[in-house]
């Protein structure tokens, strides 16, 4: 120990030494942050950037639409139709028309209410506003996409208008379009709050 402070001596004579006062007590409310302000706020804004690059969450989707092909039947005369929605769009549209949650896989009331919904928002009209029944073949339901089957009997050479109003009671951007099967492809129709009608 002599050894260890005679050294300490020769490498540091006393009159060299600089003898620090004690820190006086820290109380957990005078605890400041290391980091300066502004450095944080770049963080948060570089952390931020990083979560919108990196996509949504899996429960949210930014876009509201729903496709149908639409064919047909010369045989039967009857527009045959398969329609592609969002499956948690249609539950929510179907639990508020029921009053009630609607689940589509494990819901006995589902196809009805499904059926009811459709003839009420999927309208094929003609120039003296009479309604075309529509009768729900059936439907398929997966994690992010529903699949509607129906059939609407019309008559044979007579103009007919499809009114398409469906889901936009759930959200008013929603965009339905419609690709009618004896049409060039390009010629999609596209059904928005302020484009319910177009002819077939």
């Amino acid at each position: 120990m002599e050894l260890a402070a005679a050294y300490v001596r020769q490498r540091h004579p006393v009159g060299a030494l600089r003898v620090l006062p004690p820190s006086p007590p820290v109380h957990p409310g005078q605890i400041q942050a290391a980091v300066p302000a502004h450095a944080l706020r770049v963080s948060l804004w570089a952390l931020l950037c990083l979560l919108v690059l990196s996509g949504v969450p899996s429960w949210a989707h930014p876009y509201h639409t729903s496709f149908a092909e639409m064919e047909w039947n010369s045989e039967v005369t009857a527009l045959e139709v398969s329609l592609r929605v969002l499956p948690e769009d249609l539950e929510q549209a179907l639990s508020w028309r029921e009053g009630r949650a609607i689940t589509l896989e494990q819901d006995a009331l589902a196809r009805p209410a499904i059926q009811s919904y459709l003839s009420e928002h999927f309208l094929v009209l003609d120039d003296s506003s009479t309604r075309y029944p529509l009768l729900l073949e059936g439907y398929e339901v997966a994690y992010d996409e529903t699949w509607l089957y129906f059939t609407v009997t019309v008559p044979g050479n007579t103009p007919l208008t499809l009114r398409n109003t469906l889901l936009l009671d759930v959200n008013e951007t929603q965009t339905n379009r419609v690709q009618r099967l004896w049409r060039d492809p390009g010629e999609v129709l596209v059904y928005t709050a302020s484009a319910r009608d177009h002819r077939l």
